[in-house]
């Protein structure tokens, strides 16, 4: 078995062709074919730390080491980021029609291109070191100015708390905690260090950071990145106990192909691949680098295409990773469980993994990047991946596993606590206006039961609704009504039977209907709308006193 390191130089290398030739005459970096455009990102330049990994790294088997190619990529790149940065340190960000209403700057870029000039420092022409330097101090002190300086009393770091989101205050941290001790700043050292040792204090018990309420399960990793660059390079010890409360958490709520459970996070829905920030962090334990190997190996799995971000904490992994012995993640595992908060219960048993989610929060309308927690079930399959999305919405009450139909608006538990018994995982929900229990069971190897039970409605009917993970274009069979493709038209069948994708069948009790399309909430647009690839379909069906069983299980 290869080591840790070996592999994560493995997958950068892997991607260098490619990220050379994404590069445009200007020196940026972009997905998209070289035109004339205003518009900019900070995700495609963070090319330069692979770039500058693969050129300052001695080995036999790094053919890139030196190279001259990769030489000229790197200055033409580091001098249009520079040109991006204005002379009070903030950038300018536009994507896909959208611009930033606000001054920013990008402290996931900002670090990246830091720890490539601390690779290359002293290899740089004169000139351009001078530029580096220059623009990341300025970039720095705008976010000290910005963020740091006016929250330096804090002792939450909550969205509300810190006027950004948690993640990008952590990243802050560290960032400032780094540039200070290269470019000889000890008040920027000072007061990141301060902070860093508050915002570990205020991890919670179930090894997340909230960014509004209960965890966000994919913007943790970055949060997490934050505390394992900080403590990697300071050497302060006050965060291990953080992060191996956050491998925990992370470990037992990922699916086997990598991808973060999507029912309990609050900010973000399913993901299309792995998240690969803080994977050093894990591997400080064997069985963190157990799971950190199982993340990497996931990743190579979607191929050698690598985002720019993606491809730099890998980078980051390869400079920051521990070697040891290693043991097996949960997700090589037959069975296993694991709960968070009391609230919340996860089980995987030989091809299943099922997980039923009771966080409650608020809602938060005023922010467009905070979900309604209305979601409640996940179901995941070997060879299937994700078959009941449990991705949380807002705005969108038709979303909601459960609802009030009743106008009173109940589709948020306001409580939830595990009542697991007799082979059953099971956790029961308070309402404004009912209460319920949802119950899931594996049936050996080959199903899973999922029951739906309201108890003490005070208001109206209560409707309870699923969505099967059937993505537009692709085609599912409809019992009764024979196959079809999802696509532009509509959908509406009142008794629908079950349905049969990707070698799974999805059987509704009596009396469910059948609903296509639905278009979720996007937190990432402009106006929070999705296009037709993201359509849903959607299982509804009422739900009182006497349970209603679906039924998942091979086709």
């Amino acid at each position: 078995m290869s080591e840790l390191r070996d592999l994560c130089f493995e997958i950068v290398a892997g991607s260098a062709e490619r990220f050379l030739n994404l590069q445009w005459g200007d020196g940026r970096f972009s997905t998209h074919a070289e035109h004339q455009t205003d518009e900019w990102n900070f995700y495609d330049q963070q090319y330069i730390l692979p770039a500058a990994l693969l050129y300052a790294t001695d080995g036999p088997a790094n053919r890139w080491r030196g190279d001259e190619r990769l030489w000229q990529a790197i200055l033409r790149n580091g001098r249009h980021i520079a040109s991006r940065i204005g002379e009070d340190g903030a950038m300018v960000w536009r994507l896909n029609g959208v611009v930033l209403g606000h001054p920013f700057v990008c402290q996931r870029l900002t670090c990246a291109w830091l720890q490539a000039y601390r690779l290359l420092r002293g290899r740089l022409p004169e000139g351009d070191e001078a530029i580096w330097r220059e623009s990341i101090v300025k970039a720095c002190q705008w976010l000290v100015n910005r963020h740091l300086i006016p929250h330096r009393d804090v002792v939450r770091f909550t969205s509300h708390d810190v006027g950004t989101g948690t993640n990008h205050f952590a990243l802050y941290l560290s960032l400032i905690w780094l540039a200070g001790t290269e470019f000889g700043r000890p008040d920027w050292v000072e007061l990141a260090a301060d902070l860093m040792r508050r915002l570990i204090a205020d991890q919670r018990p179930g090894g997340y950071w909230e960014e509004h309420h209960g965890p966000a399960l994919g913007y943790n990793y970055l949060t997490y990145d934050g505390v394992v660059q900080y403590t990697t390079w300071s050497g302060d010890q006050v965060g291990i106990g953080a992060l191996q409360r956050g491998l925990d958490l992370h470990k037992n709520w990922t699916y086997p192909d990598g991808i973060a459970v999507e029912c309990i996070d609050g900010r973000m829905r399913h993901l299309s691949q792995p998240m690969m920030w803080g994977l050093a962090g894990f591997t400080r334990w064997p069985d963190g680098r157990g799971y950190a190997r199982f993340m990497l190996e996931q990743l190579r799995r979607h191929g050698d295409s690598l985002s720019g971000e993606t491809a730099a904490r890998v980078a980051e992994a390869f400079l920051l990773s521990q070697e040891g012995d290693e043991s097996a993640p949960p997700q090589e595992q037959k069975e296993y469980r694991a709960t968070l908060d009391g609230a919340s219960v996860i089980r995987k048993r030989g091809p299943w993994v099922v997980a039923l989610s009771g966080q409650c929060s608020a809602p938060w309308p005023e922010n467009q990047f905070c979900l309604d927690r209305q979601a409640l079930v996940s179901v995941w399959r070997e060879g299937a991946g994700l078959v009941i999305d449990g991705s949380n919405s807002k705005s969108q009450p038709e979303l909601a596993t459960l609802r009030d139909e009743s106008g009173e608006g109940a589709h948020m538990p306001l409580e939830a606590n595990i009542v697991s018994a007799d082979g059953w995982e099971a956790v029961e929900y308070r309402y404004a206006t009912f209460k319920a229990r949802v119950a899931a069971r594996m049936v050996g190897e080959s199903a899973v039961e999922l029951e739906f039970r309201v108890m003490d409605a005070a208001g109206g009917p209560v409707t309870m609704a699923l969505v099967p993970n059937v993505s537009y274009g692709e085609s599912l069979a409809i019992e009764g009504k024979g196959v079809t493709t999802l696509g532009d038209g509509t959908m509406a069948i009142p008794d629908g039977g079950a349905l049969t994708f990707r070698g799974v069948t999805l059987r509704p009790p009596a009396g469910a209907s059948i609903e296509y399309p639905v278009s979720p909430f996007n937190s990432y647009s402009a106006d929070n709308t999705s296009p037709p690839s993201a359509n849903r379909l959607v299982v509804r069906c009422p739900v009182g006193s006497r349970s209603v069983v679906f039924r998942v299980g091979r086709a």
